[in-house]
Parts: structure tokens; C-alpha cells; sequence
């Protein structure tokens, strides 16, 4: 059964891109009316059966899921373990309609102990394991050992850490990102912008032109402390990150004022071909949220599907943010629309999802290969794994210069926690790690980290002898 995610960017865009015999403008209207007279909620799974007919009651599970799952990442994920569940159930003779207790206790016999195709390992089935249980109390079916602590599968800490050497991932960025047909800037600025801070894909990919600090920030510093939304992170827990001013310089503000420049410009003209509008003359009110930036940190909404407020640039959701649009009054109580909200944006200037992402750097990997030859597998989650393991390692050879020079290591019982655990917890910080116990993973990775450990211990004894 096929399953799409209802974006009304999607349909907007279509209008203008894609042909009319493949989808009639009548239909993309119909869409958008039905959008707004339902008010359903955008990157709502919709769920169809084989034939193309809306599947209503995984549909209506997915909408449930959307209002109760704060991220639509994770609505998306439980609809469509659901909707292989009911494909499972189809292929029994069976529906959602009829299943029992002992139809998801199969299931969960198949993903684990099945055929080496349908197979899953613990850590894995656990976060299907977590969207069936979400679907069972839908279902409202009795099942008294349908719990967690009973459905879960059971599996050791998963410490592998995927990350590259730094010379690799300099191939990664220049010969495969670099060298994307289009927009090579942004993709070299987003992975320098991963790989220096730690930050998660989907939280670097949510943020606004006007969360970033520009050059002149900086100062004489190296970096700034960066802020990022609790709108975007995970668990909903407000961090700063370090934002290196190289990376500012060489790879941030070339993107802004080039390659995001022009395609604002050609966004601006396609979507407000008038340029200058009055307040209730802005268009398509309910697509897009109008905004007027007050402060450095807010901004005051002037139409679309906000209520007009003052409100900091952090309060915005992952949803509103990906409608923002710009815009600065002139004479006569007109707003002259100038920019997009979004930061990193697609050739049709909408923001890029983790998915684009991913597919982005899917492409630079075989961009890569094609060119050296050499294999090079990177999602963006491995750049983090990367910034952490070299951060660490960098933290720890400084660490024990400075000890070195300043004699610090005057105690036995202080040398592992000044030299591992000062790093480690400033790590967690910047990570954004709920415990120290998954930070610890990087230690098993850094490069000379027992000699550095015993170097201070060395220390230590010439202290005291």
C-alpha cells in the first residue's frame, strides 16, 4: 500500500513544476481547499491501499500519531510501520480490523527470527517495537502482555560509533559535495557546519537565516556559542553548540550570499511577482507565515497562520519554520517581501528535510567513487560521530599539555577524571546527551588514548619522586 506525506509545498510547487497532464491544476486546487476546509494538519501521513483508495483507519492512526508525536519524523515512522503490519495481516487473510494479541506476537517472531530478508536486529525491532504498541492501543485490543517490557527485544548497549578520518571526509566535502550539479556551496557548507559543531541533521537542517550570527559576531574569537531551539532538538531540551568563525567565513556567509541569494531572488519573483503588497493583500496567507524581524532574537508576525505577535525566532516550531517568509514595511503601510526564513533551501527555495539530505549525500558518495574510485559511506549522522571522536581527541592532547606545563596532576585519584572526564562531560554538553554513559562510547575511538592516559599517570609519579 502506498503511503505519501501530504506537504502543501509539494503541492504548491507542483503548479508551477510539474505537467498539467500528469497532474491538472483542478485537482492540485481541490487539494488545497481540502487542506484548509479539514484543517489538516501539513506532513500528515496518508495512508492508500493497493488501488489508490484512501486507507482510512491507518490514515486516521497516522493523523492521531501527528498530533500526539511532537516531531513528524516519528509520525512518519509510525505510519509506515503500520502499514507493513497491515500488509502482514493482508497476507494472513486478515486486516487491522481483526487482529488479535497473537497476530502481533507472530509479527514479532517474523522481523526477528525470519528469513535473513524481513530480519531485524534487537535495537532496530525495539523502534518498531514502540510504533506497534501505539497501534495496538489504537486498535483497542486486549492484550495483557502487550507491554514494552515484554514485546521489546532485548540487546546489548549499541556502542558502534560510524565515523571517518578527517582526510576521507576532505574528500567527502570537496570532491563529492563539492561537486554537486547544483548547489555546492550549501552542501559543503552544511557538512562543514555537521562535522564542526555535532549537531543532529534534522536540527541543523530546521534553522533560521537569523539564528546564525553573522561574521562580524565573532570578533576576535575563534568561535560563538550557538543556541539551538528547543523547538528542534531532541527531547524538546534547549543547547548551545560551538559555531566555528572559519566556518562563518569560508563556507557559511560565500553560501548566503551567492547560491541562497539567487534562489531566494528566483523564489520572491515566482511566489510575489508584485514585490510590495498591503497587509491584507498578502497572499496565500494560510501557506505561509509573514513575518517582520524587530530584534536580532524576534520577530513580529504580520499575516499567515500565526497570530500576530511578537515572538523570539527560538519559539517557532518545526513546521512554522519551514513557512516563514520576510518581509519590511515601507511608506504607505506596505510590506516589500525580501527573504525566506529558512536557512539552507532547495532550487525551489523551500527548506531541505533530513531526507533531501540524505539523498544528497547519497549522490556525493557516488560522486566520490566515480571520480577516485575510492568507497566512502556518509549519512550525516557519521559527521557527528566524526566531530565527536576528533573533538575528544583533541580535548584530551590539550588537556594534557596544560596539566604537563602547570603540574596539575598532583593526586593519583584526580588523573582519569581531569584528563577523560572533564572532556567527556563537556562533550555530553555540546551533544546533548541525556546520560555520560553514551558519551563514553567516543573514549573506545580516540587516537593515543591510553598513552595519554599513561603519560599523565608518568607524570604524576615524576611529581611526586
Amino acid at each position: 500500500m502506498p503511503m505519501v506525506l501530504l506537504r502543501r509545498s509539494d503541492l504548491n510547487a507542483a503548479i508551477h513544476a510539474l505537467d498539467i497532464d500528469i497532474c491538472p491544476l483542478d485537482i492540485i486546487d481541490e487539494a488545497l481547499a481540502a487542506l484548509d476546509h479539514y484543517a489538516v494538519q501539513e506532513l500528515t501521513p496518508i495512508l492508500l491501499t493497493d488501488r489508490w483508495e484512501l486507507d482510512e483507519r491507518l490514515t486516521d492512526f497516522a493523523a492521531r500519531m501527528r498530533l500526539i508525536k511532537r516531531s513528524p519524523l516519528t509520525a512518519e515512522t509510525y505510519a509506515r510501520e503500520a502499514n507493513l503490519f497491515s500488509r502482514y495481516l493482508r497476507s494472513r487473510g486478515k486486516d487491522l480490523a481483526t487482529a488479535s494479541e497473537a497476530d502481533f506476537w507472530s509479527y514479532r517472531a517474523l522481523r526477528l527470527q525470519g528469513p535473513s530478508t524481513s530480519r531485524l536486529q534487537p535495537n532496530t525491532w525495539n523502534k518498531v517495537c514502540a510504533a506497534l504498541l501505539e497501534l495496538a492501543r489504537y486498535l483497542k485490543i486486549s492484550c495483557e502482555e502487550l507491554k514494552w517490557s515484554t514485546f521489546r527485544a532485548s540487546y546489548e548497549s549499541d556502542d558502534r560509533v560510524r565515523m571517518i578520518c578527517l582526510a576521507d571526509y576532505l574528500t567527502f566535502s570537496r570532491i563529492g559535495m563539492g561537486t554537486a550539479p547544483r548547489s555546492p556551496l550549501r552542501n559543503v557548507a552544511f557538512s562543514e557546519f555537521l562535522v564542526t559543531t555535532g549537531a543532529r541533521c534534522t536540527e541543523s537542517s530546521l534553522l533560521l537565516r537569523y539564528e546564525l550570527p553573522a561574521l562580524r559576531s565573532f570578533g576576535t574569537s575563534f568561535s560563538v556559542e550557538l543556541g539551538l531551539s528547543p523547538q528542534i532538538t531532541k527531547r524538546r531540551k534547549a543547547r548551545n553548540i560551538l559555531y566555528s568563525k572559519r566556518v562563518c567565513r569560508d563556507f557559511i556567509e560565500p553560501y548566503i550570499n551567492e547560491e541562497r541569494s539567487n534562489i531566494v531572488g528566483k523564489t520572491l519573483k515566482r511566489y510575489f511577482p508584485s514585490s510590495i503588497y498591503r497587509e491584507k493583500d498578502l497572499p496565500f496567507q494560510s501557506r505561509f507565515i509573514f513575518f517582520q524581524r524587530e530584534t536580532p532574537a524576534k520577530a513580529r508576525i504580520i499575516a499567515g497562520s500565526q497570530v500576530k505577535s511578537l515572538i523570539p525566532f527560538d519559539r517557532f516550531t518545526m513546521e512554522e519554520r519551514t513557512k516563514l517568509i520576510e518581509v519590511q514595511l515601507e511608506p504607505g503601510n506596505r510590506y516589500r517581501v525580501v527573504d525566506v526564513g529558512a536557512l539552507w533551501l532547495s532550487e525551489q527555495g523551500f527548506a531541505l528535510s533530513r531526507r533531501a539530505w540524505e539523498a544528497a549525500f547519497a549522490a556525493a558518495c557516488g560522486r566520490v567513487l566515480s571520480k577516485t574510485g575510492q568507497e566512502i559511506h556518509v549519512v550525516p549522522h557519521v559527521l557527528r560521530h566524526t566531530f565527536a571522536v576528533h573533538q575528544l581527541n583533541f580535548q584530551l592532547r590539550g588537556l594534557v599539555e596544560i596539566r604537563h606545563k602547570s603540574r596539575l596532576l598532583d593526586r593519583r585519584g584526580e588523573v582519569f577524571d581531569r584528563l577523560v572526564g572533564d572532556p567527556l562531560r563537556e562533550l555530553q554538553r555540546r551533544l546533548g546527551h541525556r546520560s555520560i554513559a553514551t558519551t563514553y562510547k567516543y573514549l573506545k575511538f580516540v587516537e593515543d588514548n591510553q598513552e595519554l592516559v599513561d603519560r599523565a599517570i608518568r607524570e604524576w609519579d615524576t611529581v611526586l619522586s
